[in-house]
């Protein structure tokens, strides 16, 4: 398995805006591996979102010092690839689809350089906007994963199938999900925080879909107050403050023959402490 960590969205407009000739995606990453990763993710949000001169500057580190790691140590990489600012893979609006789709291909062949492994789509859009408003009609659901559907049909003509991994989301069943998998012969991304929040079991998750199983993403859960009345979920937490078993999930994945990448997606603090503890975790 690869230790994998994701450059976050505001670490990539850090590096482009502050004027620190120090401050790099690549010297970023850098400081991720040195903790342990052998593995990085980019967010697509981070690049596919900046404005284009500043666009302009991923392109120079993907093809320079990000290349270099993974030309010179062996360093793999994914990509996350967008679904918020206006990307939209499940709206009815072909001009969207459309333009959302050349987001991916631009992104795609901005990363290019750095041979990722995997590619993450995180399917949303107007389909999660209508069901988290209470649109939940079978048929409705249906509909518009039949425009992901035609979006991913696009997506694989230049991303290859088998690096195309379609993520579990919480706000919608994944056996709704994996019917895309099924008809396009794509991987899956495994997110163990999605999983918890829908209240449902990791280990039934990998005994279920571990064959197809091409990326993990890692982060704790924990409960929280809102709105000093509602106990709830968090997730996208660091490793070891939440309900997640770290070593209990790697145990699943080693059984189940999993060897890609697991990539914390760890937003709320500096991931170096979570970065230790899965290298830990995996050995």
């Amino acid at each position: 398995m690869r230790i994998g960590t994701m450059i976050e969205p505001k670490k990539i407009a850090r590096a482009f805006l502050s004027g620190d000739a120090n401050c790099s995606l690549a010297n970023e990453a850098r400081r991720l591996i040195e903790a342990g990763a052998n593995h990085i993710e980019i967010s697509g949000e981070g690049v596919a979102a900046l404005p284009g001169p500043i666009r302009d500057k991923f392109r120079e580190e993907a093809s320079g010092g990000l290349k270099r790691l993974h030309e010179e140590e062996g360093v793999t990489f994914s990509v996350h690839l967008p679904f918020m600012g206006g990307v939209n893979f499940t709206t009815s609006i072909d001009s969207i689809r459309r333009g959302s789709i050349e987001v991916v291909r631009d992104l795609t062949e901005q990363c290019s350089p750095l041979e990722p492994i995997t590619y993450i789509l995180h399917i949303s859009g107007l389909l999660e906007d209508l069901m988290g408003v209470g649109l939940r009609d079978n048929q409705v659901i249906e509909a518009y994963l039949a425009y992901a559907a035609e979006s991913i049909a696009e997506i694989v003509r230049f991303i290859p199938p088998s690096k195309l991994c379609i993520e579990n989301l919480e706000y919608i069943a994944f056996e709704k999900l994996y019917p895309l998998v099924d008809k396009f012969d794509t991987k899956v991304c495994m997110d163990v925080g999605h999983i918890r929040l829908r209240r449902e079991e990791i280990g039934q998750f990998v005994a279920k879909y571990g064959p197809r199983l091409g990326q993990v993403h890692m982060h704790d859960v924990t409960w929280k107050l809102f709105d000093k009345r509602v106990t709830v979920m968090d997730d996208h937490q660091g490793l070891g403050c939440g309900i997640i078993d770290v070593d209990a999930v790697i145990g699943m994945l080693r059984a189940a023959n999993f060897g890609g990448p697991v990539v914390l997606e760890v937003h709320t603090v500096d991931p170096i402490d979570s970065v230790r503890i899965l290298k830990k975790a995996i050995g």
